[in-house]
């Protein structure tokens, strides 16, 4: 019976595995942005007066830019080299504590306006970290926070390249670029294709417009979750029905000898203390070897799954699979032991007597 309750363990926590891949290969960012515009050659090119413009249009509900300065000579922690510099406004700022985007220790607030802070990608083998120190030109910079990936690769990976997340204000100072190399506009939801057309006509050929409306997956990512939240739910329904059934038939399979104690003095609650005591014994050793188990199922098919393909991701206990899982046991347990004591008790010793 340990081995059945322990099954059901594995099963949860090896599928729980799956919640976090789906989020790897779809990502939900606060900062998808509905359209588009990106200027013809790479460059920073993209008019503040253009931004403007469109940010007073119908249907438009957040647009937001970034500048980008590659190749940029600097000295990291007093070593000659060369980094990239990416500007974010407000919101793209914003964004990224919304989704939780920051290693722990990271204090975006710094960042913000001409500053001379700024965050960083973190690398598993780059030795920069939080508090260091970083110089561009005349102006030293400190890192303020780590990016937990880079959302400017397709694995999150940095491939060694320092990247510098700046402020808008702050990576104008530097560099003294004004212009967007892209610019990323939202629409409202009761926005229609006029309210983008119109959009397109004021960009006209001058700049690349992509229209990214039918490229969102956040329909297929609930699906996903949808099905795995469900499975899970089967998982936790049969884990109850099987501790409930199990401990059903182990007490009816020795009925006559519970009857057999009442005939000799045993009252009830000490019954019902032994259906208690059995029913807890099979939940803990379940409760333990099925942890231990799945946490090593669980890294495993992490390992596999996402880290081979997701080089930041790491593994981490899962606190809340396991404690909803272990909770549902020990409830299934209670549960268990009530309709066989009530059965052992409304059933008279004269009649248990007579059947042995």
């Amino acid at each position: 019976m340990t081995s059945s309750f322990a099954l059901s363990i594995i099963l949860f926590l090896s599928f729980s595995v799956f919640i976090d891949l789906i989020n790897y290969i779809m990502p939900q960012y606060s900062n998808t942005s509905d359209i588009r515009l990106s200027s013809l050659k790479g460059s920073n090119s993209i008019d503040s007066k253009l931004f403007d413009k469109i940010s007073t249009m119908s249907g438009v509900e957040h647009i937001y830019g970034r500048k980008s300065s590659l190749d940029v000579p600097a000295k990291v922690n007093s070593k000659a080299g060369k980094i990239d510099m990416i500007s974010y406004d407000d919101f793209d700022l914003d964004c990224l504590t919304k989704d939780k985007g920051l290693k722990k220790g990271s204090d975006i607030s710094k960042v913000y306006g001409n500053s001379n802070y700024v965050l960083i990608i973190w690398d598993k083998n780059s030795p920069l970290k939080i508090g260091d120190k970083i110089q561009v030109g005349n102006k030293k910079l400190e890192i303020a926070g780590m990016l937990k990936y880079n959302p400017f690769s397709d694995d999150g990976s940095t491939d060694g390249k320092v990247t510098l997340i700046t402020s808008n204000k702050t990576f104008t100072n530097i560099t003294g670029i004004t212009k967007y190399q892209i610019v990323m506009i939202q629409m409202t939801k009761d926005s229609t294709g006029s309210d983008i057309e119109r959009i397109h006509n004021v960009v006209g050929n001058n700049y690349n417009f992509a229209d990214q409306h039918d490229e969102h997956t956040a329909s297929t990512y609930m699906a996903f979750h949808l099905f795995i939240y469900g499975f899970l739910a089967i998982i936790t329904l049969v884990t109850v029905l099987n501790i409930i059934n199990s401990i059903s038939m182990s007490v009816s399979s020795r009925i006559k000898q519970y009857g057999a104690m009442r005939a000799v003095g045993m009252d009830e609650h000490q019954v019902t203390k032994m259906i208690a005591t059995e029913a807890f014994t099979y939940a803990i050793s379940g409760c333990v070897v099925g942890s231990i188990v799945g946490l090593f199922i669980s890294k495993l098919l992490y390992k596999y799954l996402i880290t081979n393909h997701y080089s930041y991701a790491t593994w981490s206990f899962p606190i809340i699979p396991i404690t909803i899982i272990i909770v549902f046991v020990f409830v299934s347990a209670i549960i268990a032991m009530y309709a066989p004591s009530k059965r052992i008790q409304n059933t008279a010793i004269i009649d248990t007597i007579n059947e042995l």
